[in-house]
This record gives C-alpha cells, structure tokens and sequence, in this order.
C-alpha cells in the first residue's frame, strides 16, 4: 500500500502543460473528417489538432475511459478530462465520461484539445496520461456530408452545395480570404485548366474557398468558374458563404 502511494504522489508531482506549439503558417483543416479519422482516436494518439474549421450544427463528441495502466495505480476516481477550444474550457466530465459541443455557426479555430488532472491539480503529462486514459474523438457531420476524396486519406466534409469548378487563368492560393496570406514556402499557384472543389464563397466575395489537394485553400473568385465536363455540365459554382 506504501509502495501504491508512492506511485500516485510521483504522477501527480509529473504534471505539467503538454500543449505543443502550432505552426504558423499551416492551412485549416476540416473538423468534422480530421475529428473522425483514426488520428485522434487510441491511447492519447493527439491532444491539438492545429487550425480546423466546423460548419454550423457539427457536434463534437469526446469519450475517455480508463486505461490499460490504469489500474496499476489503483484509481477508483479523481481523473477529469477538459475540452478546450484555443485555450478556453468548454465542457468538463469525470473518468469514464463524455463531453460534447455543437457549433451554433460555422467556427474556425487555432486548436482543439483536451487535457486530463487528477484530483483536480495540475495538467497530466503526456506519458502519464497515455498510460491512465484511452480516447474515442467522433464528430457528428451535420453542416455537410463527408465524402471520400480520390487522393486524400481521409474523409472530408463538403458542404451539399459543394460543385467542382474549373480554373480559368491561373490563380495565386491563399491561407484565408485575404490577399495578405498568400500560400508561401512553397507558393502554390494553380494552373489554368485544373479543376478543384468548390466549397462557396467568402463574405466579401472575393474568393472562393477550395479543396486542393487535400488541403482546404482559398483562390480569388476571378480564377475560377464552371467546369464544363460531362459530369458538371457547366453548373454554377456556389453562392453560399463560408467561413
């Protein structure tokens, strides 16, 4: 029993923050497919996400139970887990537990993660949560349908309005609706000729927000118009405003 003690107070004297640095140039992903892959999934696989984006009614769902370890240190209660969107707490629960949130609009964040304490003290670390703690990441996909995308290894959320358009000229891409984000280190530039999805437009109607090689981009509304293939047919590109 003095040895078991022992145990606990060395975890607990582990703790610390565990949250890694982003980059900051990396371009937004979607929350609903990246949430839903394997990635996030396992023993503590992933604890930030970096830049994602949600559409409005996606519902994230985060269960935590106990660990294969766990019963090393004989833990009967006392872990929590915390859900954070850049840093501020939006739900909490206890060990085995579940926490969820629904986007009331379409939401872009720098991060998604959760942390885990033990009797209410300091962050786990790394190790001693991925000893203690195995995690289930789900996102119920309700601003879209996620579809699977020829080339990417993951399922990505496309709004039903979503239409695959052609470039006219060539076009510059950007991280975001703004003409000081060009993509850099490399600059992607894409040919004219190419086709993309087209997932709508941006609130000044500047730019059309684009799935690119798996990565959500954003080009100038002048690049890009119908795709006249025989699957399009020349079908407008999409009004509708995303974030």
């Amino acid at each position: 029993m003095k040895r078991l003690l022992i145990t606990v107070v060395l975890l607990a004297a582990s703790f610390a923050a565990f949250i890694p640095q982003e980059s900051p140039v990396a371009a937004a992903e979607d929350g609903c497919a990246l949430l839903n892959s394997a990635t996030y999934d396992g023993v503590y696989s992933e604890d930030n996400t970096g830049p994602v984006e949600f559409a409005q009614g996606d519902t994230i769902t985060f269960a935590a139970d106990y660990g294969p370890e766990a019963g090393r240190v004989a833990l009967q209660d006392g872990l929590s887990i915390y859900l954070e969107f850049e840093g501020s707490l939006v739900d909490n629960d206890g060990v085995p537990g579940v926490m969820s949130y629904t986007f009331a609009e379409d939401t872009a964040l720098s991060d998604v993660s959760w942390y885990a304490d033990y009797f209410f003290e300091e962050k786990l670390t790394r190790d001693a949560a991925q000893q203690l703690i195995e995690v289930d990441w789900t996102v119920n996909c309700t601003g879209g349908e996620a579809v699977e995308v020829p080339g990417c290894d993951m399922f990505i959320n496309l709004p039903t309005t979503s239409v695959v358009g052609a470039f006219v000229s060539n076009a510059q891409t950007y991280w975001a609706a703004d003409l000081n984000k060009a993509t850099a280190d490399p600059s992607i530039v894409i040919p004219a000729g190419k086709t993309a999805w087209v997932l709508g437009v941006s609130s000044s109607q500047e730019f059309y927000k684009i799935l690119w090689s798996c990565t959500l981009l954003w080009v100038p509304t002048s690049t890009m118009g119908p795709n006249y293939d025989l699957v399009w047919n020349g079908k407008p590109l999409p009004t509708n405003v995303v974030n």
